[in-house]
């Protein structure tokens, strides 16, 4: 960086009437540079440095416009220039009449003025206080704007008649099949410096003058992160876009998590689970700007959270999938990444999705880093089972089924137990002689018989385990699981109906943001539950709640084919069954009256199933 700024001096001392190119690929900081650091240094040195990006542009005239109106805006900030200027508007008029509506109607008049108030002599004889122009973005002027027109009016205005210096920041590759650049650009351009920024300078240029205390004082942690990975030639280098990406991600989620973070009573703690999300936030957003992954990825992103273990064997059947990329690409490459790192849905959500949900994120890391359980630290003995011998091996895994045994696991973290003796299973490594599944089961419907949360995905808690299919795995397994799924379910949802009918509005907000309704077909449950005759088809009946329910949660919802049709039937005989029974039974007006408006929204929903 010291280097490229020692060239930009050098070029203003030249004598030569041509520009210099600065040129580099997106993303790379070079207007973050030259913003930050060159414009700066050189207006302590009296020059006048004058950015000017033609992005956005498309006519000539109103770039011509807006530039000579900064190049006066510049150089009025000095006073001697001031007078010049207030001296040379008698002779134009006012700045308001060529700045005005009509502004720059002869842009070649204003450039007379400029150059009259600068004076022939200082432009001639002196570089003490030159005007350099930093013209950025020139690949991204629109095309309405020739390209040769411009570069034109660069040689012929801005470097022979005002006698600046120009740099020209840009990206050749996206303008180098540019008939028009190639044929004038050895007329404007002398010399072309290729950009690359350094990331040794970046701890200085940017850590240190963050807002964000972290940061800041994880400054060189940060360095050392980032030119470990700009340095690996598994993958591209981390540019300053990326980086800036980086460092906006974390700073709000940080925020976002702060109260919880505080919570936590050693300081040493607090720094290591920032530098958890920091490296969360590093391999997922650089991912994204990669292309690598997008929300759709999010569900095997997913085998990497809230675990310390990341190791993997993949058969020949086996496909590959962004996991063992990024573990492959990250991970066993330099310790303070291994140390620390911590994957979270919640993070990889927000990055990729914009929402971030930061309830469990303090509570899940700590479990992770400092489990309750010592039994479950057998596990991390695993991560480096190359360095165990057989012996070794045998004896953390007989620990292990011991374990299980006397049911010292809950019902997740028995489940990464059967993931990892499940991954040394493929690979031939269950070194202990009994027979270890059915244990594992026996256990496993009996601990999440004992849950007490609903709506567990069984095949996603598995997969991020480290089994890819309990469906196809271990049949009988999921199937007992799902037994006992769908008993929680039908509790749930009769425990929602009963709210509903009775206008208990105490559980049914959670239970709706929860999906129930998504998840199970409630008509079923009416037509057998007994629900028709306790709550609809009786005197002062509550059928205008159901009703409400089915017009806010069903009809005005877009796309209620594609989530309720397999609910069609139960629907249709629900109707029936509601008909006849208003049919057999005495009722007074205001009773028929809501049972008149809910078969008509049932019918309404059944033409939308349709």
């Amino acid at each position: 960086m010291d280097t490229l700024i020692q060239i930009i001096k050098n070029y203003i001392e030249e004598e030569g009437q041509y520009a210099l190119q600065i040129d580099g690929k997106w993303g790379t900081g070079k207007t973050y540079f030259i913003k930050n650091s060159v414009i700066d240094n050189l207006k302590k040195e009296n020059y006048y440095p004058i950015y000017f990006s033609v992005y956005g542009y498309n006519n000539l005239v109103e770039l011509k416009q807006d530039l000579f109106a900064k190049i006066l805006s510049e150089l009025s900030q000095n006073k001697t220039m001031f007078k010049s200027l207030t001296r040379i508007s008698k002779k134009f008029k006012n700045v308001s009449s060529v700045l005005g509506d009509v502004k720059l109607s002869s842009v070649s008049l204003v450039s007379d003025w400029i150059l009259d108030a600068y004076g022939y002599s200082k432009m001639e004889k002196t570089k003490d206080q030159a005007i350099v122009i930093f013209i950025d973005d020139l690949e991204r002027v629109s095309n309405e704007v020739n390209l040769k027109d411009l570069l034109g009016f660069i040689l012929n205005e801005l470097l022979e008649k005002l006698r600046c210096k120009v740099v020209i920041l840009s990206n050749s590759s996206e303008i180098e099949e540019s008939t028009d650049f190639k044929r004038i650009k050895e007329k404007v351009i002398n010399r072309t410096i290729k950009f690359s920024y350094d990331a040794s300078k970046i701890e200085e240029m940017i850590l240190k003058k963050n807002r964000n205390n972290f940061i800041q004082e994880n400054s060189s942690w940060i360095k050392t992160l980032v030119e470990t990975y700009q340095n690996s030639d598994e993958s591209p280098s981390i540019n300053l876009r990326t980086l800036f990406s980086i460092i906006e991600n974390y700073d709000f989620i940080e925020s976002k998590l702060l109260e919880c973070i505080n919570e936590l009573k050693q300081d040493d703690l607090k720094s290591r689970i920032r530098k958890s999300l920091f490296l969360n936030i590093f391999v997922v957003t650089r991912e994204y700007k990669l292309g690598n992954i997008t929300e759709k990825n999010l569900a095997t992103l997913k085998k990497l959270d809230d675990t310390r273990y990341f190791d993997y064997y993949l058969s020949k059947d086996d496909s590959r999938s962004i996991r063992e990329d990024i573990i492959d690409k990250y991970h066993k490459k330099i310790k303070i990444f291994d140390d620390d790192i911590f994957y979270s849905y919640d993070v990889s959500s927000y990055i990729l999705l914009g929402y971030f949900d930061n309830s469990d994120y303090v509570l899940n890391w700590n479990k992770v880093f400092f489990p309750m359980s010592k039994e479950i630290s057998q596990l991390d003995k695993l991560n480096d089972f190359r360095r165990l011998t057989d012996i070794q091996l045998r004896e953390i895994q007989r620990k292990l089924i011991e374990d299980v045994r006397d049911d010292k696991f809950d019902f997740e973290d028995l489940i990464t137990v059967y993931g990892r003796f499940f991954q040394f299973e493929k690979i031939g490594l269950v070194l202990i002689d009994e027979d270890y599944i059915e244990l594992f089961k026996e256990k496993l419907i009996y601990r999440y018989s004992q849950e007490e949360k609903p709506y567990i995905d069984l095949v996603d808690k598995f997969f991020i385990r480290g089994v890819p299919n309990i469906k196809t795995e271990q049949p009988d397994l999921y199937q007992s699981l799902k037994d006992i799924d769908n008993e929680r379910r039908k509790d749930s949802v009769n425990e929602f109906l009963e709210g509903l009918f009775a206008n208990d509005l105490k559980n049914l907000s959670d239970l709706l943001q929860s999906g129930i309704l998504l998840k199970n077909n409630i008509f079923e449950i009416i037509l057998h539950q007994g629900f028709v005759d306790r709550y609809i088809v009786t005197t002062n009946n509550t059928a205008d709640l159901f009703w409400q329910l089915i017009r806010s949660e069903y009809l005005r919802i877009s796309n209620v084919k594609e989530l309720h049709k397999n609910e069609l039937n139960d629907i249709k005989l629900l109707l029936t069954e509601i008909k006849t029974k208003v049919g057999e039974t005495e009722l007074g007006r205001i009773d028929y009256f809501k049972i008149k408006q809910l078969i008509e929204s049932l019918e309404e929903l059944k033409e939308m199933l349709e």
